[in-house]
């Protein structure tokens, strides 16, 4: 119904025009709706028309877009249609679809089936009113909604999905305008919080503003990268330890032979009379102490993390 291209395909002697206009001919402006006028004859001439013999020498081999849930950006929806798959409510015609009205129901179980008709049209009411709110709001087009929210900030983009419940209660103009107006005051807001900031730091014109803005970026860029080398050494100095504390350990079980066993290790006696044990505190001592770490290192470690 509609696709009166693959119609005249399937015809091959007639346009999609000449089908659709056709159909309403025979079918929609019959008296007999919604049957055709079966009396009717018509003379059926098998020659080969020009517009035939046309079709057949340059056939459209181009295929009209099917109306299938495929064929959309939207999981389940069919665009020839504008229906989904899954309705609103889509559980709604089990009620009336065995329903009949016979001739021997009395008043009371006439005025409950047109109850309950009346409930169904309730629901296709309001199956349409969110439909229309889908198509007013051009919320079919996913793909590109996604990408001009990609391009809003993350704060723009959390008030917008924090808003969009809003949204069915007004108009697309009112909505609009809604949103507009609390992006501006976030952008005001933020604004207002930076200027408090160069108060604050004794900053008085929008030159000195610009320029502390400049040097803040280029202070956490510092940080950030002192934190990775800072993490990087860390590594470093625990992998140092591993292999020291490895060594000292003396030969691995299975090479001792007739030696006998491995004794249990204890603390190495030159990390504990190292020269710079005294500049350290008890926690840092029994630090370089576990870690076997000489005290003039560990020093060197510290000054460059907390620098």
């Amino acid at each position: 119904m509609g696709n009166w291209r693959d119609a005249a395909e399937h015809i091959g002697t007639k346009t999609k025009e000449e089908c659709e206009q056709h159909y309403k001919d025979v079918y929609v402006a019959s008296e007999n709706w919604p049957m055709p006028d079966m009396n009717k004859t018509f003379s059926v001439k098998f020659a080969h028309t020009s517009f035939e013999k046309r079709f057949k020498s340059n056939p459209n081999k181009s295929k009209v877009l099917s109306s299938q849930p495929s064929n959309h950006e939207i999981t389940g929806y069919m665009p020839g249609r504008l229906e989904f798959e899954t309705e609103m409510d889509n559980e709604a015609e089990q009620a009336v679809k065995d329903m009949v009205f016979n001739d021997d129901d009395t008043a009371e179980e006439v005025e409950l089936k047109q109850i309950v008709l009346a409930i169904y049209n309730n629901h296709l009411d309001r199956r349409i009113r969110y439909k229309n709110f889908i198509f007013d709001r051009g919320l079919l087009e996913y793909r590109k909604t996604q990408a001009a929210e990609k391009k809003r900030p993350k704060d723009e983009r959390d008030i917008l999905n924090k808003t969009k419940v809003f949204a069915r209660m007004q108009t697309r103009e009112d909505f609009s305008e809604l949103s507009t107006g609390l992006l501006n005051e976030q952008v005001l807001r933020n604004r207002i919080a930076q200027l408090q900031e160069w108060r604050r730091n004794g900053i008085t014109t929008l030159e000195d503003g610009s320029q502390y803005e400049v040097e803040r970026s280029q202070r956490l860029s510092r940080r950030a990268n002192t934190l990775r080398d800072s993490g990087n050494l860390l590594e470093r100095l625990h992998k140092i330890a591993a292999a020291r504390t490895a060594r000292e350990s003396g030969p691995e079980p299975h090479k001792a032979g007739h030696y006998g066993a491995r004794k249990p290790h204890q603390a190495s006696p030159d990390v504990e009379s190292a020269e710079g044990m005294e500049l350290l505190t008890k926690g840092e001592k029994a630090l370089c102490q576990k870690l076997r770490v000489f005290p003039r290192p560990y020093l060197v470690v510290k000054e460059t993390l907390l620098s």
